[in-house]
């Protein structure tokens, strides 16, 4: 006799022999009860489900409602293990009924796994507020049942910790993770501890902290002995791996997922498929394009082995293998595979429109511009449900894209292939045409921007941004060329400016600040959850498989975009400052860039580098004009000159002199007549100052365009413009602060030119002067917010991984740390006219595809201080006390900042020969605005003299060149 048979007659048999008897017949009820509970446990659901059921047949709701209850929750367990969810509802709500007619369900652990299931089962009809409730309602009886460190707690806290992580809230699914974490450990739970630290990880993967997120599955790996669990923290190992540009590691440790996983399967399964994939993407990252061929082969192999027509995966597949082709440049190659992609046929539209997509960019790759087009508007049908394109130049309704990141990519393929035709053709109809395709994909991008959930969505979706920008960028420039307008270059300007406000304000986000000044927390926090929750209902509603499931979703998210559009216009109205940095983008017009952001006699030049050329605008009070740099290494010669320049290399002038000719010389006729310039960088151009590029090496002597101009930077002129309307002149005193670093505290080395600086400005100045000790953070938050000027001559710790945690190194103290971090100044309020960071790399943060350059300086310019002079590189002790002590003496003067600090870089060449490379000095930058600054308690200039003695005492002492600042 089988052992279903088995207990199912030993179940009749105990309950017939105490059917006599009523109080035994309690008893005999707890004990299948119990059987079944063990059944259950060793994974034996079939046989579980029968005794469950016999339980519920001998008792009923009035008679034994506690076993009653419990027999109906666990059936309704079972049945969502087996996916049936009407049935399990239908279970789970019988013991919700049950519990609440006869129990006092407060009172029992189990009552807790009912609502588990109610809200699982809630979440299958769409009804996601009421399955986040039944979460939280089952969160809090289990710990009023169990107690807190009880297992039904700590399982409850997991499945809370799901539910905030799918609507994209990541801080409080990782709250709700850290205490199911303490409940588990507390609780001896090894494998829940393990499903906390994946929760965890998940948690800090989205938040872009991937090192924190590797932590936590290496913890979880430790206490799992579950294989299934353990090759799913392999497999995800092997994706941080990757995307942390260490493909080695990622294929050690996809290596084991997929060893774990094959031998779960006994073949190939939907998880073997996926950390196949994985291990060709680390494979073709590792530069192993052998064997990430010879893998997607027997991948191929595998799949034609047991799947028919209609597989996706063999489809996705065969797109694999088209792509690997075309990387390769073998086109025939390509275009068979995306042959046999396109006659598998399978049913998901994703799968069909990415390969119509790969088909368009084999074509275009060949040249084929008709099937490149053909190719585009077939995954347009694909994505747009009842579109029927009168041609292959029409544009699908933007809005009506099922897919935003296909829908961004195929148009600009679309803007890309139409430039080509207007190239090679001359029509101006095609360059038209590209503009316009461009042109809704930028619509896209603007409607969408805020949407991105999770730090590979959002990176991700800023490259697809940013790759659009450059495809408008050079069509308006093909246009430019071709007509000779003007307007084509005013426009290529607009989008520039709008690819940089796009991801200059975007760093603003939750990725980093997570509170701003000047709004209330609550208030961020209520705009943010409903975007989340907006975004989550539109996943489910792309999902839904039923229609009155759909029906209720739609619901759900009319609701909340009616909410949020009150929260906005609640923002907009209350909170200005906010509203405008942090939720719309506002593109600065050309005339109010030449008449509010240009001063007089002063031109512009924005540079914007696209995959395969600079393209530049050059623009003043009248005109207008765009050129594009025909050299193809200027990148790379730009960060050779960087490097020269922080190692005082004797090549740097010759570096220097031929950058110049790539990046400068060829924009100077479009500049006659101005000395003073702004300059907006972008790629590697925010590593070199532009005032020390050499114009001329004739005569013995490197000649430097700081001579002949005066420089100042703009991370774009539409923030400029948003800082000019943000901030208020203020008149003031000076907040400097110099800790001092003795070589063994945070293994920082000592800046004996910091207290130098100190002792000049206190010269001039009445204001506040924090010299070693007291230089402490807390005394940063007493005093900055009532400074007009601010001065920290310290060291700095850049994380060029993540931006938001470089920080000015003070004293630790009164509550506070010592590390004045990028993501604090976001929150807290300045009203400096100027911040003078004199410490080493303040400028210098991490340029990445549509973030610019991210750095304290951003942070202080939201803070409320846009106008900072900040450093590329590790300064001279030597040379800085006394460029400082020429700035301040010029700002007296009555110069305006850029011009001071060119001065201060002219009298330190003029006056120490020795110190003449730029080295020494063109590491200080200028952002910010023109306007002079008044600082209280100017006093008369004598005191200058103690500077130069102070300076001419470092040099003596330290030595000309030995000395010079560590980076952070």
């Amino acid at each position: 006799m089988g052992k279903h048979k088995k207990v199912a007659l030993w179940a009749i048999v105990i309950a017939a022999s105490l059917q006599s008897n009523a109080q035994p017949v309690l008893s005999g009820q707890a004990l299948l009860l119990r059987t079944a509970d063990s059944l259950r446990q060793e994974g034996d659901y079939t046989e579980a489900r029968v005794v469950y059921e016999e339980v519920l047949s001998l008792s009923s709701p009035s008679s034994s409602p506690y076993l009653y209850a419990a027999a109906a929750t666990w059936l309704s367990e079972l049945s969502i293990y087996d996916m049936a969810y009407p049935q399990a509802m239908s279970e789970a709500t019988l013991a919700c009924e049950t519990f609440h007619r006869f129990l006092k369900p407060d009172t029992s652990a189990v009552y807790s796994t009912t609502l588990m299931n109610l809200g699982i089962c809630e979440g299958r009809r769409g009804n996601y507020n009421a399955q986040l409730h039944y979460y939280q309602e089952g969160q809090r009886v289990a710990v009023a049942t169990g107690g807190l460190y009880s297992s039904f707690a700590a399982d409850a806290y997991c499945n809370v910790a799901v539910a905030y992580g799918r609507r994209g809230l990541w801080e409080t699914c990782r709250s709700f993770a850290d205490t199911a974490l303490i409940i588990a450990k507390r609780a001896g739970l090894p494998r829940t501890e393990a499903i906390a630290h994946m929760h965890l990880s998940q948690a800090f993967a989205e938040t872009g902290d991937l090192e924190q997120a590797v932590i936590q599955l290496e913890e979880a790996i430790g206490l799992l002995e579950d294989e299934a669990l353990m090759a799913q923290c392999y497999n995800n190992l092997g994706s941080f791996y990757i995307d942390l540009d260490e493909p080695t590691v990622a294929l050690m440790y996809l290596g084991k997922a997929l060893e774990i996983r094959k031998r779960l399967a006994g073949g190939l399964d939907y998880y073997v498929f996926r950390t196949t994939l994985n291990i060709i993407r680390a494979q073709m990252d590792a530069e192993q394009s052998e064997e990430a061929v010879a893998s997607l082969d027997q991948l191929i192999s595998d799949l034609e082995a047991i799947v028919g027509e209609g597989s996706a995966a063999l489809q996705i597949a065969y797109n694999y293998r088209a792509k690997q082709c075309l990387q390769s440049g073998d086109f025939a190659c390509a275009r068979k595979a995306i042959e046999k992609a396109a006659a598998v046929g399978a049913a998901p539209i994703d799968v069909n429109a990415s390969t119509q997509m790969v088909r368009a960019e084999i074509a275009l790759e060949g040249n084929d511009l008709d099937e490149a087009l053909a190719a585009i508007q077939v995954a347009f049908r694909f994505l747009v449900e009842g579109y029927e394109p009168a041609d292959d130049y029409a544009n699908p309704a933007w809005p009506n894209l099922e897919s935003v990141p296909y829908g961004i990519t195929l148009w600009g393929l679309k803007g890309r292939a139409l430039r080509t035709a207007y190239r090679q053709s001359g029509a101006l109809a095609y360059g038209q045409l590209s503009l316009l395709a461009l042109q809704q994909a930028d619509s896209l991008i603007q409607d969408n921007r805020l949407d991105m959930q999770g730090q590979s969505a959002r990176e991700a979706f800023a490259v697809e941004a940013r790759d659009i920008y450059e495809e408008l960028v050079k069509t308006l420039y093909a246009l430019y060329q071709g007509t000779g307008e003007q307007r084509y270059a005013a426009l290529a300007l607009r989008y520039m400016e709008k690819s940089r406000s796009l991801s200059i304000l975007e760093n603003l986000n939750e990725l980093y600040a997570r509170s701003f000044h000047d709004i209330p927390d609550n208030v961020v926090e209520e705009e943010r959850n409903l975007r989340a929750e907006i975004r989550f209902y539109e996943a489910q509603a792309d999902l839904a498989d039923a229609e009155e499931v759909r029906e209720e979703v739609l619901s759900q998210l009319n609701r909340l975009i009616r909410q949020h559009k009150a929260v906005l216009n609640r923002i907009a109205e209350d909170y200005p400052r906010y509203y405008k940095a942090r939720l719309s983008i506002e593109e600065a017009g050309l005339k109010d860039l030449q008449q509010k952001v240009l001063y007089e006699g002063e031109a512009m030049v924005s540079y914007f580098a696209t995959a395969d050329t600079l393209l530049a605008v050059a623009l003043t009070r009248g005109q207008i004009a765009m050129r594009a740099i025909p050299a193809n290494d200027w990148g790379l010669q730009a960060k050779a000159l960087a490097e020269a320049l922080r190692s005082r290399s004797p090549k740097v002038y010759e570096l220097s002199h031929r950058l110049y000719h790539q990046v400068f010389a060829p924009l100077e006729p479009l500049l006659a007549g101005h000395e003073k310039v702004i300059i907006i960088p972008d790629g590697a151009l925010f590593q070199v100052p532009f005032d020390q590029l050499v114009y001329d090496l004739a005569g013995g002597r490197p000649a430097f365009l700081l001579e002949r101009f005066s420089f100042r930077q703009l991370l774009s002129g539409s923030a400029a413009l948003q800082q000019q309307a943000a901030q208020s002149k203020h008149n003031g005193h000076i907040l400097a602060l110099a800790p001092e670093f003795d070589g063994t505290e945070k293994q920082l080395p000592p800046l004996p030119g910091a207290q130098a600086e100190l002792d000049s400005l206190s010269g001039w100045y009445k204001g506040i002067f924090l010299r070693r000790a007291a230089a402490r953070e807390a005394e940063w938050y007493r005093r900055s917010s009532q400074a007009a000027a601010l001065h920290l001559a310290t060291h700095t710790e850049i994380n060029p991984r993540s931006p938001s945690v470089s920080k000015l190194v003070l004293n630790a103290g009164g509550g506070e740390d010592g590390a004045l971090h990028a993501y604090e100044l976001y929150a807290w309020p300045l009203v400096a006219d100027l911040a003078f960071l004199s410490g080493c790399n303040t400028g210098v943060g991490e340029v990445q595809a549509g973030e610019g350059n991210i750095s304290l300086s951003h942070a202080f310019a939201y803070a409320g201080c846009s106008n900072i002079i900040m450093t590329l590189w590790p300064l001279g002790d030597v040379a800085a006390p006394h460029l400082v002590a020429a700035f301040y003496r010029n700002i007296n003067r009555g110069l305006d900042k850029a011009e001071a600090l060119r001065e201060a870089k002219m009298e330190v060449i003029r006056e120490e020969p020795l110190l003449a490379h730029p080295y020494y000095w063109s590491g200080f930058v200028y952002q910010g605005n023109r306007e002079p600054i008044t600082i209280s308690g100017k006093r008369p200039t004598w005191p200058l003299l103690g500077l130069f003695a102070a300076a001419a005492a470092i040099l003596a002492s330290i030595g000309l060149y030995a000395r010079f600042r560590k980076a952070g």
